[in-house]
């Protein structure tokens, strides 16, 4: 792996660690600090904002990380148009299986 390719995987490891946390949360300068780079060097990589946030689809999608394609899912994402109905399915359902398994604050104990 070239430098370069640690690098952009590094962004997209910080960018998919903040939407998970706040969707809304997820810009080139917040990525850049997680990180520990500067912004400018996400939009080298990416050349626009916009071109960035697809490729951290793309990336999620990949990976498989439910959390963030269940939102793609909701927004019909192009990042999500490969994907079958049982690919959808399943990471909604997982989605939901992790909401399950939370314990209510009054239940605790």
């Amino acid at each position: 792996m070239t430098a370069g390719e640690r690098q952009r995987d590094r962004i997209m490891h910080a960018g998919c660690a903040i939407w998970q946390i706040n969707p809304e949360g997820v810009t080139c300068r917040a990525v850049a600090r997680a990180a520990g780079i500067n912004h400018a060097t996400i939009l080298y990589h990416y050349e626009t904002t916009e071109a960035f946030k697809d490729a951290l689809a793309d990336y999620a999608v990949q990976r498989g990380i439910s959390r963030i394609i269940a939102q793609l899912i909701a927004t019909n994402h192009p990042a999500v148009s490969r994907l079958s109905a049982a690919e959808r399915a399943d990471h909604l359902g997982t989605l939901a299986d992790m909401g399950r398994y939370e314990v209510a604050p009054e239940q605790a104990g």
